[in-house]
């Protein structure tokens, strides 16, 4: 799968089950390629990217670009219209999680946005490679 999104504006609304998070702005399993630019994401449980399946020859296969993030969020609901306060209340969420993609061989993920505030969003990482390995000659980012 190719994806792109650009210029556009994700809410999440608290889902008012006990015990769930508000959504993701996007959740991708199986890509080839992913452009995400010029987005604005308000209260979403941030960007998902699982399993590349690119070749190993592509070149930046994921370019997440200038988005801003206002309150990336984990917090379970806590079925009344308000969030659960617990110290393991929450879903661990990330701005961007790329997952099991041993043979992507770079991402550009750089000048975003991101901003956290007290008792209105709980993020456990901003960016976060989980299960990643890439060629050591590979960066991780453009070094703007």
């Amino acid at each position: 799968m190719n994806l792109t999104v650009l210029n556009t504006t994700g809410t999440a609304l608290n889902p008012n089950h006990m015990g769930i998070a508000p959504g993701r702005f996007i959740t991708v399993d199986g890509f080839a390629s992913v452009d995400i630019e010029n987005n604005t994401l308000i209260s979403t449980s941030g960007i998902e990217l699982n399993n590349y399946g690119g070749g190993p020859t592509s070149i930046t296969p994921v370019k997440v670009l200038k988005n801003r993030a206002i309150n990336i969020d984990g917090r379970y609901s806590d079925g009344a219209s308000g969030f659960e306060t617990g110290v393991n209340n929450y879903l661990a969420v990330q701005f961007v999680q790329i997952t099991n993609s041993v043979k992507m061989p770079g991402a550009d993920i750089g000048w975003n946005q991101v901003v956290n505030l007290p008792n209105q969003s709980r993020v456990e990482d901003n960016i976060s490679h989980l299960q990643e390995r890439r060629h050591r000659d590979q960066p991780d980012s453009d070094p703007r």
